[in-house]
């Protein structure tokens, strides 16, 4: 294989890691947007039961653990989101600014070596960011499903109080 070939796989492979890499930044953006909507869920949530200032805390035994358990989960769901929703590093590939400094390509000794170095650049970052955008998609979605049973428990004792 030639200098030739392998500088055009390398930019063909530096191609499709940075395409991977734009559509990871893209969906952590959403998963920011659908976690800040939950977060607004959860205290709608929350005003529509607690909104005319009635606790409405069922007298019998085994309806105050259901309540307790209900506003549990709630609280549990806004906990997560508000872990979910927590700054944390994020790893760039490039920098722009080494781009425009012509000093950065002098430290390479061909075109070949630079994209070996962008692509390794890529490679790294996205399996950083990978586990990030995972870490925070299981505490979305563990919101998720605690906060619907929460919410499911304390609307049907609200509807039944008596």
């Amino acid at each position: 294989m030639t200098s030739s070939h392998e500088e055009k796989n390398l930019k063909v492979a530096v191609e499709e890691l940075r395409r991977v890499y734009d559509w990871l930044c893209k969906s952590y953006g959403e998963q920011r947007t659908k976690t800040l909507a939950f977060i607004g869920a959860s205290f709608t949530v929350l005003t529509f039961l607690y909104a005319n200032g009635d606790t409405f805390i069922p007298s019998q035994t085994y309806g105050k653990i259901f309540y307790f358990a209900g506003l549990g989960l709630i609280l549990l769901a806004i906990g997560y989101l508000f872990k979910a929703i927590q700054p944390k590093h994020w790893e760039f590939p490039t920098e722009h600014r080494d781009f425009e400094d012509q000093r950065f390509y002098k430290e390479f000794k061909s075109e070949k070596d630079y994209l070996e170095y962008v692509k390794n650049r890529y490679l790294y970052a996205y399996n950083l960011n990978v586990k990030v955008y995972e870490d925070k998609q299981k505490l979305l979605n563990n919101a998720f499903y605690v906060l619907v049973l929460g919410a499911i428990i304390l609307i049907v004792l609200n509807l039944f109080k008596t």
